[in-house]
C-alpha cells in the first residue's frame, strides 16, 4: 500500500509576493501512486527534501514557473512560510477547490505540514497483482477496518467526489439550477413559436378538421414541427456549447469538455421540452369548429 497524503497549502507567487492556497499532494517514492506517465519516470527528481513537481496548467496569478523550470532547471518558490524548489512540472488542471496543484515526496510534504502526524494520511492506495479482482479484495478487507475507513474502488472514489460536488456543495446546486431555468425558458419560448403558428395557420387546420382529418392528424403536424424544431436548435447549439466548453476549459483551467453522454442527455431534454410546447400548443386545435373560422 502506499501512502497519499493531501492538504491545502499557501503559496506565494515569487514575482507579486501574493498568497493564494494550493492544493499539496505528499506520494511515496518507492512506486507509482499518482497516474501521470510524465513523471512516472522522474520521481527520483523529487526525493531530494524541499522538491517538488507544479501543475504547469495553473492559473497565471501562480507566476510563470513553467518558463523558469525551462530555463533554469529548478525554481526557489515559498510555501507555508518555507523555501522549496519546483524542479519540473506536470499537468493537471485547476479544480473546485484549488488553482494550482504540487506534487512532493511523502517527506517534504511533512516537512511542509510540520504538524500533522506521520502515520495519518488522507488515502492509501492498495497496488493489486495482474489479475486480481478489485471487489473482492474490497469485500474481504472492509470488515477488517475501523468504521471510519472506507475500502473503495478506483470508480467509486470518483463516484464520491462527483456525488460530493453535485450533492452537497453551491457548484451542483448551481448547475443543476441553471438546467431547470434554460428547459423552463426554452419550453416557454417553443411553445410561443408554434402556438403563434397554430392561430396564424387555424384557416388551413379548420379545412383539414372540415375534410374529415381527426384531431389526432391536426395534432401530429404540430408534434412534428416541435421535433424539427428539436433537431434544427440542437444542432447549432451543441457546436456552440463545445465551443464554449473550450473556452471555458481555456480561461478557468479547468478539465471541462463535451461529451457523448451528456449531449444524447441534452438531446433527449430537447425533444422533452419541444414535444411538451408543441402538446400545449394544440390544444386551441382540439376545441376548433371549422364553422366558427370560415
Amino acid at each position: 500500500m502506499s501512502p497519499l497524503r493531501i492538504a491545502r497549502g499557501s503559496w506565494i507567487t515569487p514575482e507579486t509576493k501574493q498568497k493564494f492556497d494550493i492544493f499539496i499532494y505528499g506520494v511515496g517514492l518507492d512506486r507509482t501512486t499518482l497516474d501521470f506517465p510524465e513523471i512516472e519516470n522522474n520521481l527520483y527528481k523529487i526525493q531530494p527534501l524541499g522538491t517538488a513537481f507544479f501543475d504547469r496548467t495553473a492559473k497565471k496569478q501562480y507566476g510563470d514557473i513553467f518558463t523558469k523550470i525551462k530555463q533554469n532547471k529548478s525554481t526557489p518558490v515559498e510555501i507555508n512560510d518555507k523555501s522549496i524548489k519546483i524542479v519540473d512540472t506536470f499537468s493537471l488542471g485547476a479544480t473546485f477547490s484549488s488553482d494550482a496543484n504540487l506534487i512532493t515526496s511523502d517527506a517534504t510534504f511533512l516537512y511542509l505540514f510540520p504538524n500533522q502526524q506521520a502515520r495519518k494520511i488522507q488515502l492509501g492506495l492498495i497496488h493489486l497483482k495482474p489479475g486480481a479482482s478489485a471487489i473482492s479484495i474490497q469485500k474481504a478487507l472492509q470488515p477488517l477496518m475501523p468504521k471510519n475507513v472506507k475500502v473503495l474502488t478506483r470508480a467509486e472514489l470518483a463516484d464520491l467526489e462527483l456525488s460530493y460536488w453535485k450533492k452537497n456543495s453551491s457548484v451542483g446546486f448551481i448547475f443543476t439550477l441553471g438546467v431547470l431555468v434554460g428547459f423552463v425558458v426554452g419550453s416557454i419560448i417553443v411553445y410561443q413559436i408554434l402556438f403563434g403558428d397554430v392561430m396564424n395557420s387555424l384557416p388551413q387546420y379548420a379545412t383539414l378538421k372540415a375534410m374529415g382529418y381527426r384531431d389526432l392528424f391536426v395534432i401530429s403536424i404540430v408534434i412534428q414541427q416541435s421535433a424539427i424544431l428539436a433537431v434544427a436548435g440542437f444542432i447549432p447549439g451543441v457546436l456552440l456549447s463545445a465551443g464554449l466548453y473550450a473556452l471555458l476549459a481555456n480561461v478557468t483551467k479547468l478539465t471541462i469538455y463535451m461529451t457523448t453522454l451528456r449531449a444524447v442527455q441534452v438531446l433527449g431534454l430537447t425533444f422533452i421540452m419541444c414535444v411538451g410546447s408543441g402538446a400545449l400548443a394544440t390544444r386551441k386545435l382540439v376545441k376548433l369548429d371549422p364553422a366558427d373560422v370560415f
